[in-house]
């Protein structure tokens, strides 16, 4: 069954996704070409494209295999936590390639690996899209969008910054940087209680009746429900109109 209403942790962790999953996309782009170089490659800019060619790879098979996940999972905490660790686990290992000049099949193999959590945008869409209202709806989305395109400038700006203040192999710096945002990441949805509502008064009495408050109709100020409203044609709260 699927958790209403949306909480804090779907949020948090969609934005942070998001972002992420972007940063990672940019930010690897010109190191794969700078690796390529640095190897000899005859043509570095096909062997760098493959490099970031195969980050979609591991974003098909991620949303793929996620979509036949159940609701439990879905709305759980699975998702961010196992794109976390996967982020995390895939920058060290492509930090080791670089540093030992591995093959560029390994650096392949890197990419893939780090994009195979990449369905948590996919699971953090489907979560927003349950919320009811459409007004709130949009500004969820709104988030979400602006977390993605924030990733996608942040990217490129993290790796040129880090080889401006670093230009002794600065190929290793990015996936450093990325390998501490993704820790930093799984840390937070770790910790972050999973069903505090965006809107909580504090009282759980309040925070136990949020679901059953938005399933109900809603009432006026004399007690009289919406829809019984739109039947007898007045507005909730106000006296009916007088007709001629």
């Amino acid at each position: 069954m699927v958790r209403t209403p949306i909480s804090t942790f779907d949020l948090l962790a969609g934005v942070g996704a998001c972002f992420l999953i972007n940063v990672c996309i940019t930010a690897i782009v010109p190191v794969a070409l700078s690796s390529a170089e640095a190897r000899g490659h005859a043509l570095p800019l096909t062997s760098s494209g493959f490099v970031a060619a195969t980050t979609s790879v591991g974003m098909v098979l991620s949303v793929a295999v996620m979509y036949q996940w159940p609701d439990r999972l879905m709305d759980a905490k699975t998702p961010f936590i196992g794109f976390a660790a996967l982020l995390l686990g895939g920058n060290l290992a492509f930090f080791l390639a670089e540093w030992l000049y591995w093959p560029v099949e390994a650096l392949l193999a890197c990419r893939v690996l780090m994009s195979l959590g990449f369905g948590a945008a996919f699971a953090s869409k489907r979560r927003m899209g349950t919320e009811p209202d459409p007004q709130r709806r949009e500004y969820l989305f709104m988030f979400i969008e602006l977390a993605s395109s924030l990733g996608m400038a942040a990217g490129p700006l993290v790796t040129g910054g880090l080889a401006n203040v670093l230009p002794h192999r600065s190929v290793l710096f990015p996936p450093l940087a990325l390998s501490a945002l993704a820790a930093a990441f799984l840390a937070v949805v770790v910790l972050w209680p999973l069903d505090v509502p965006l809107q909580d008064d504090g009282r759980p009495e309040c925070r136990a009746s949020v679901a059953a408050r938005a399933a109900a109709p809603a009432e006026g100020a004399d007690g009289v429900s919406a829809g019984a409203c739109v039947e007898s044609g007045r507005a909730p709260g106000l006296k009916a109109a007088r007709r001629p």
